[in-house]
């Protein structure tokens, strides 16, 4: 099957700050591009929400900031190894521009 997809994609797995309608979560942002992400997270964003997200929280290292759009959500359930049943929630997010950071206590959605 083709893809669709026209920016190269990173696999990666870094910390992230979700930042929307005035609720804040934490995820991990996997798959990365320069137009999106697909990011873990235990809070179900509803589709089209917009979002600001941060990467590279609490690394010590720079963090880069963009606006971003839920486009689509999954949620899979799955046994571990010791048989207990666990769920995954996960959002891809379209870019929509980047930004410079700001202090944690100025960043709103």
């Amino acid at each position: 099957m083709p893809t669709r997809r026209t920016n190269t994609r990173l696999d990666v797995a870094v910390p992230v700050m979700l930042y929307f309608a005035g609720n804040l979560c934490r995820g991990i942002a996997r798959n990365v591009s320069s137009g999106g992400a697909f990011v873990e997270t235990t809070h179900k964003i509803p589709l089209g929400t917009a979002v600001r997200i941060v990467f590279g929280v609490g690394d010590g290292g720079r963090e880069l900031a963009a606006r971003a759009e839920v486009k689509h959500q999954i949620c899979l359930n799955y046994v571990d190894p010791t048989q207990k049943t666990m769920a995954l929630l996960g959002i891809g997010l379209r870019f929509i521009g980047f930004e410079a950071t700001l202090p944690a206590d100025q960043l709103d959605a």
